[in-house]
């Protein structure tokens, strides 16, 4: 089985589930709310810019959040699942690389991510209502956003790997990616620097606010 085809069976067996139409319905609920919460009220043409940059770094922040709590729980179970009902034993004595498993389970959520991200797009684009639109931040937000997916998908196919039920594969994932987020940001409130604000750099929400 090639990459492609890995890729294929776990987008659609993924698209396929109940849980990924509920939390692209939760998704977009709760960044549309954010929109509702953060629109300004004042009518001061002279303000519209900024309140257009400030809306465009809340989405953002909200779109860091929900998916630092999607990504992970999408692909803890990937491997350990496997490993429970015996099917990991079945893909390794296949002609399957092990590579090509990890690649296709790691993609297929990673794509999953990347329609949640496209759907968000229509509520951006409201921000052009405010005034000028400034595009080249709305792609290096979304740029930190398809990183930010890959590296919290990437984090819980890692523990999925090393744990040895589905449920330590799930508290696992979201206790590294909270520590990661949270941790890394910690000492920036604390210290002032170069170091802390490099330290926090690595973190995918403090960055974003950065």
């Amino acid at each position: 089985m090639t990459l492609v085809a890995m890729l294929r069976k776990e987008t659609l067996l993924l698209l396929r589930s109940q849980r990924a139409v509920v939390l692209l319905y939760v998704y977009l609920t709760a960044l549309a709310l954010v929109v509702l919460w953060s629109w300004p009220t004042s009518n001061v043409l002279t303000m519209a810019a900024i309140a257009s940059q400030r809306l465009i770094y809340v989405i953002g922040v909200g779109q860091v959040l929900m998916l630092l709590a999607i990504m992970p729980g999408l692909t803890a179970n990937a491997i350990v699942h496997e490993r429970e009902t015996g099917c990991l034993e079945l893909l390794q004595a296949s002609r399957i690389r092990p590579s090509v498993i990890l690649l296709g389970k790691w993609l297929g959520s990673a794509a999953y991510g990347g329609i949640l991200l496209v759907c968000s797009l229509p509520l951006v684009a409201l921000c052009h209502v405010l005034g000028t639109l400034d595009w080249r931040l709305v792609g290096a937000i979304y740029l930190h956003l398809i990183l930010t997916a890959l590296w919290a998908g990437m984090t819980g196919l890692g523990i999925s790997a090393l744990a040895r039920s589905a449920y330590g594969a799930l508290m696992g994932s979201y206790a590294t990616v909270i520590a990661a987020t949270a941790l890394t940001v910690a000492p920036s409130f604390l210290l002032a620097g170069f170091s802390p604000a490099l330290l926090r750099s690595f973190s995918p929400l403090g960055s974003m606010v950065t």
